[in-house]
């Protein structure tokens, strides 16, 4: 589900046209999120987020480190990812939360 009310409300933001999307297309999408923690500390595992479902895990896999990350941003946060040179599986995001696997292998 997209928060289109939230969306709307940022000024470059508009409707432009309507599609129907097929039943395949509205399966849920998977995010990853960060658990809580403390400034100064890691996080102590993942949230993959599923539609309405949650699972805690305590380290993403590799194919897990490739889900966006839940949440929306605004189009002043999106203009600071880019400048930033970041994306939804940068090491800088990664390395917050425990993985099982060695970042240098598959993000360079």
């Amino acid at each position: 589900m997209f928060p289109l009310a939230y969306a709307l409300r940022e000024p470059e933001v508009s409707i432009v046209g309507q599609q129907q999307i097929s039943s395949k297309d509205r399966a849920p999408l998977s995010f990853k999120s960060l658990g809580l923690f403390a400034a100064g500390e890691k996080a102590k595992g993942w949230w993959i987020v599923t539609g309405e479902d949650e699972k805690w895990v305590e380290e993403l896999s590799v194919e897990q480190s490739f889900l966006p990350n839940d949440g929306l941003l605004n189009l002043a946060a999106v203009e600071e990812l880019f400048v930033q040179d970041l994306y939804a599986n940068s090491d800088v995001f990664l390395r917050n939360g425990p993985l099982d696997f060695e970042l240098g292998k598959f993000n360079s």
